[in-house]
């Protein structure tokens, strides 16, 4: 049992066709000496979660973070795995990390109507929630 790692966190957000991918691993002050993190964007494809993009930050802190963008594709689902370290001189935790997964899916728009069909539309629904 080790504990050098205090907090550890993935996540993902999707907007305007791009991931932001972020991450970061918090050690203890005056005992964890270095921490490192390996970040891989992944995108579930035909069954499985596919690596498509990496990232990596390292420091000689007790704290560090990932914050990046990277282009990603609609129509599929989206998650960051993060695998972070904390050093305390040569002793290593490790904590395997993973974001929740998000998706990318093409927007579906509302059906317009015109007026007349509106305003049928509106008494259809006023006479069903007034009856019974």
């Amino acid at each position: 049992y080790m504990d050098y790692i205090s907090y550890a966190s993935s996540n993902i957000y999707i907007s305007n066709g791009k991931a932001t991918i972020s991450c970061s691993v918090y050690g203890y002050q005056g005992i964890t000496t270095c921490v490192k993190i390996d970040a891989k964007l992944q995108q579930y494809k035909n069954g499985k979660w596919v690596s498509i993009d990496t990232f990596s930050n390292e420091r000689n802190s007790y704290r560090v973070s990932i914050d990046e963008t990277s282009s990603i594709t609609k129509g599929y689902k989206y998650r960051v795995q993060a695998t972070v370290k904390a050093y305390s001189g040569s002793l290593v935790e490790t904590r395997n990390v993973t974001s929740s997964e998000a998706k990318y899916w093409v927007k579906v728009y509302c059906v317009s109507y015109t007026y007349d069909e509106f305003l049928f539309l509106t008494l259809i629904y006023h006479l069903n929630s007034t009856t019974g």
